[in-house]
């Protein structure tokens, strides 16, 4: 699932205002960003029927990251409802963004990731008693 582009301050107003909207802040050249995009859209694929992402180029769009205050990329805005809610700044592991993030994503898209980093934590566990 690819993110919805905000391409306007317009764009921006009819996508967060809906229940909640993850909007992320970035630019395809810097390799943070690139990798908190693709923890995003690790993320969303668990999401069926629901687009919770939508991106901004902010070096594309500087009227819209100067509307959102941005100052440091990658940024990750949380709205609900056309207010901004929640604001987390800088590169996040899959775990921190998901802890960050519990209280605005639906119960559902929890299961798979909380699988997943008890296998990953089981196969170091594993690994480190090996030598």
């Amino acid at each position: 699932m690819k993110p919805r582009e905000i391409t306007s301050i317009a764009t921006l107003g009819r996508t967060v205002n809906t229940e909640y909207q993850i909007v992320y802040c970035g630019t395809p050249w810097s390799v943070p960003c690139r990798t908190q995009y693709s923890i995003l859209m690790k993320i969303a694929e668990y999401y069926t029927g629901w687009r919770p992402i939508a991106q901004v180029d902010i070096e594309k769009y500087p009227e819209i990251a100067s509307e959102l205050a941005i100052q440091s990329i990658p940024t990750i805005l949380v709205f609900s409802r056309g207010r901004e809610i929640h604001r987390i700044v800088g590169l996040q592991s899959l775990k921190n963004l998901l802890n960050a993030l519990t209280d605005f994503l639906p119960a559902q898209a929890m299961t798979p990731f909380n699988e997943e980093i008890k296998s990953t934590h089981s196969r170091r566990k594993i690994q480190v008693m090996r030598g």
